[in-house]
């Protein structure tokens, strides 16, 4: 099965910014965790804009989860900016919003750490 996701990254400061397309199956959680590992690295402060994913399973909650986790050990954090639809719903549904940062803009987002 081809991969239907692809990433975007970039730097604002010392925060780092990575935009996800398309869908996070369960498929493409491997090559999404080497990118999160990779960009913890670089940086303890990431923006996660989701405004092009249309679908995430729930290993991939999981692994921004985990990816959230690590960032706030090594004393950073992990926003999510751009939620909108079916993912909005998804992760209102499992109370992402209650110990993680969700914001309505790359302003907003930066403005948080």
């Amino acid at each position: 099965m081809e991969s239907v996701i692809h990433y975007e990254t970039r730097i604002d400061g010392n925060v780092m910014i990575l935009s996800i397309v398309g869908e996070l199956n369960s498929q493409d959680v491997p090559e999404f965790n080497d990118q999160m590992r990779a960009m913890l690295d670089q940086s303890k402060n990431i923006i996660i804009d989701v405004k092009k994913l249309e679908y995430i399973c729930s290993a991939g909650m999981g692994s921004i989860l985990a990816s959230f986790n690590s960032a706030k050990a090594a004393g950073g954090n992990i926003v999510l900016i751009n939620m909108t639809g079916n993912v909005r719903k998804v992760f209102d549904f499992v109370g992402f919003g209650k110990f993680m940062k969700i914001a309505d803009s790359l302003e907003e987002a930066i403005s948080l750490f």
